[in-house]
């Protein structure tokens, strides 16, 4: 069960913030709450979820969904799984042949059931494929729509 609590906004700072476009607030684990200025007594409520380090210890199936860009190729997106850290995924990527400028960890989320994550993302993405694992897309959407897609299968891990 996810621990959900009020955090300031420094503490936020610490926290994805999840934009009320779509992302399913179920996978929150904090909140902060904001005056509004116009509307006596009413507060604003923005949603948040923990970075976590790409470090932690997963049990078994679980891994992370990771995002790689490539500064050659703006505007693309590497999509995948691991049950390892992102960063030893990224260097096995990055150690095959015909990898000229390497790949980078943009982001990762930790996840239940990773593989069958990858694929959902994979399918909401379909639009924008280019290969395997390459979606010509933004890393703010890419953000989202895996946000989304472990928020919509209780994937999250706390």
């Amino acid at each position: 069960m996810n621990k959900f609590k009020r955090v300031s906004l420094e503490e936020a700072q610490k926290h994805y913030y999840l934009k009320p476009e779509g992302i399913p607030c179920n996978i929150a684990n904090a909140y902060t709450l904001t005056p509004v200025s116009d509307q006596d007594g009413w507060e604003e409520v923005h949603y948040w979820i923990k970075k976590t380090s790409f470090n932690a210890k997963l049990a078994i199936d679980e891994g992370y969904i990771y995002i790689l860009e490539n500064k050659n190729q703006p505007g693309i997106c590497k999509i995948g799984y691991t049950d390892r850290t992102p960063q030893d995924r990224v260097k096995e990527i990055n150690s095959a042949t015909g990898v000229i400028v390497p790949w980078y960890v943009s982001n990762a989320f930790p996840c239940k059931s990773p593989l069958v994550i990858e694929r959902l993302v994979h399918n909401e993405l379909s639009d924008y494929w280019l290969n395997k694992e390459g979606f010509a897309v933004t890393l703010p959407l890419a953000e989202r729509t895996v946000l989304s897609v472990i928020a919509e299968n209780n994937a999250g891990i706390a």
